[in-house]
């Protein structure tokens, strides 16, 4: 994305973009695995567009992923959802 095209979005299209809900932008931020946002003013937060579409580029595809991959995934929410730490 040259930096002509460069834009701030905010979360509903960050979610769009992503398929991310908003509760996971969150939690992935958090983590460091998602991209910062930065503060347009007092109450308005965005993302930049090119970090956004990096971190999409970054992540692997599906194929990619191995065949347990979806077990993997289904464990990881599972543990999430009681509450356990995920390793």
């Amino acid at each position: 994305m040259t930096e002509n095209n460069l834009r701030i979005l905010r979360r509903p299209e960050v979610a769009a973009i992503t398929g991310l809900g908003k509760s996971s932008i969150h939690e992935l931020e958090r983590e460091g695995s998602f991209p910062q946002r930065v503060r347009l003013s007092t109450r308005a937060t965005g993302w930049r567009s090119d970090e956004v579409q990096a971190w999409i580029e970054s992540r692997p595809r599906a194929t990619d992923a191995g065949p347990d991959c979806d077990d993997r995934l289904r464990a990881s929410h599972r543990d999430r959802a009681r509450g356990g730490m995920i390793a």
